[in-house]
């Protein structure tokens, strides 16, 4: 278990952290039923009669009622109750609009807090600051940090404080766990500054806790049925979003998240079953969760798209369908989902086809144009889907999905020299080897053994890489990420007396220790504690 940052310290003072637990996310979600399910009806739930599947489809078919069935199969099935396991009927899902129906989607709620006053720091916490701002200077985080506890016990909602003490704290952790709390010190500021309309620093602490979020929490691929922590994290974040844009952002890493699981778990049950280890059966409830997930999480971020376009809302916020409005990132998304789990090319091929008559950039447009080409191979137009790889490879770039269409043509052209070459190609792009790459080029092509070495040097270097440490670079708002780099404090502070007009003599003390520290001779602050003691 990783120690609190407040033991990182060393400082008998407390936190102000957030809590996200007793979140409540939709996780409902259609099962598919197996070939072998059994399915139940009233009649047998008390233990007289029972039938099979196949006989429920059948007799749907044939507009039958359950009840009729019931009658139909009671001479010859019966079952005691004692031995009955109820399962419930439910419909095969054959899309992503099935799974998760536009209709069900409504916009989350914005956060409007109370309006409140600021905190008026007393001496003593100015004095702080004063001492909180020349260890921030020096960048000696560790110790500003607790110069910004000793504020907040005082003036809890102390914006200089909050944002000194978020940003001191991101440059001072390095395990996953404490960026954790870097990402809640990051949500008390949005509070706060929510609470006093201060819009801009809102936006700003809300894409940096996010940022800090997708950095450097950890991805979770493991194939387990729930949501990873950076999700959960996500979903936190979402909570205190003050407009359709930002929760848009949000929302869309959440499904990206999500993807990227159900993408992972099913290559996983891909190797298994070239392995012969397992049909990878096991894994199906998992992968409806995520799909199911992974779909709602994007279809959200369309609607909240439209909804800040000033798109129709609907009662209750339910977002009426507007085809001229779509957040094109999420729709390639849910066009990927609908052909790699449903084969549903009507549903890409109809969708992707329309945005992109949207503004696109060059990534946007290779991946719709890969994405169109996919289906078009699905249902065997080579032709199609040639022209829509060509599209991708026109352009000169080295991201992905130029990879990838390199390789498609290499396996639909009849060319030996272009089959080569587009193969040789999406290796030097960074593909991924496949038994047919080496069957078609050989194990000496120059391509071939240099990808080889790639994924070894890969897979040693990932290897010597320390789970949950984040990178050497710093971020933080007060070093350029949303706000002024510069410092906070000393263009704010004044001088101020006591309530008889007169300065503090302690207070002047510390001023002139903070103002001349060397960043060897520390000032703690230790005097006025000791003065308050008298």
């Amino acid at each position: 278990v990783e120690e609190p940052f407040e033991e990182l310290v060393n400082e008998d003072t407390t936190d102000i952290p957030l809590s996200d637990e007793g979140s409540d996310f939709p996780t409902d979600m259609e099962a598919m039923l197996m070939d072998n399910t059994t399915a139940t009806s009233d009649d047998t739930m008390k233990g007289e009669t029972s039938y099979t599947h196949d006989t429920v489809m059948q007799k749907e078919n044939d507009n039958t009622t359950y009840e009729e069935i019931s009658k139909d199969n009671e001479a010859e099935i019966t079952i005691e109750k004692s031995h009955h396991i109820e399962q419930e009927v439910k419909p095969f899902i054959n899309s992503i609009d099935e799974l998760v129906p536009d209709d069900q989607i409504e916009l989350p709620k914005l956060y409007i807090p109370e309006e409140s006053k600021a905190d008026v720091l007393d001496a003593t916490s100015q004095a702080y600051m004063k001492i909180a701002d020349a260890y921030f200077q020096k960048q000696d985080y560790k110790r500003a940090v607790k110069q910004f506890l000793k504020i907040l016990k005082k003036a809890p909602n102390d914006i200089q404080a909050l944002l000194g003490y978020a940003t001191s704290m991101e440059k001072t952790v390095t395990k996953a766990k404490q960026f954790e709390e870097v990402v809640d010190a990051y949500l008390n500021v949005t509070k706060v500054a929510a609470a006093r309309g201060e819009m801009g620093l809102v936006e700003a602490t809300l894409r940096r806790a996010m940022t800090v979020t997708m950095d450097r929490i950890e991805d979770d691929t493991a194939p387990v049925k729930e949501e990873g922590t950076k999700v959960k994290k996500l979903r936190f974040i979402a909570e205190f979003t003050n407009s359709y844009q930002i929760a848009a952002d949000i929302y869309y890493q959440i499904g990206s998240q999500m993807a990227s699981k159900l993408s992972a778990i099913r290559e996983l049950m891909g190797k298994l079953k070239s392995s012969n280890e397992s049909n990878g059966t096991e894994y199906e409830e998992t992968m409806n969760f995520i799909r199911e997930q992974a779909v709602r999480s994007l279809k959200i971020t369309n609607a909240l798209y439209t909804a800040s376009n000033n798109s129709t809302v609907g009662d209750e916020g339910s977002v009426s369908k507007k085809l001229h409005s779509f957040h094109i990132k999420s729709v390639l998304q849910l066009g990927r989902i609908a052909l790699d789990s449903y084969n549903d090319t009507s549903w890409v091929l109809d969708r992707i086809s329309y945005i992109k008559d949207e503004t696109m950039n060059d990534a946007t447009f290779a991946e719709s144009c890969l994405l169109m080409g996919d289906a078009y191979k699905e249902i065997g137009n080579s032709t199609g889907a040639i022209v829509q790889y060509r599209k991708v490879t026109d352009v000169a770039r080295t991201d992905p999905y130029t990879g990838k269409a390199h390789y498609e043509l290499g396996l639909l052209l009849t060319d030996e020299k272009e089959v080569e070459s587009h193969l040789e190609l999406a290796l030097n792009l960074g593909m991924d080897l496949t038994p047919k790459t080496i069957e078609i080029l050989g194990e000496s092509n120059i391509a071939v053994m240099k990808s080889k070495t790639r994924a070894q040097w890969k897979e040693y270097r990932e290897s010597l890489q320390p789970k949950g440490q984040g990178g050497d670079h710093r971020g933080g708002i007060m070093a350029g990420s949303g706000l002024s780099s510069e410092s906070i404090f000393s263009s704010s502070s004044k001088e101020t007396g006591d309530s008889n007009g007169v300065k503090s003599e302690t207070l002047s003390l510390l001023e002139q220790g903070a103002s001349a520290y060397d960043g060897q001779t520390v000032p703690t602050g230790e005097e006025v504690q000791k003065d308050a003691q008298v």
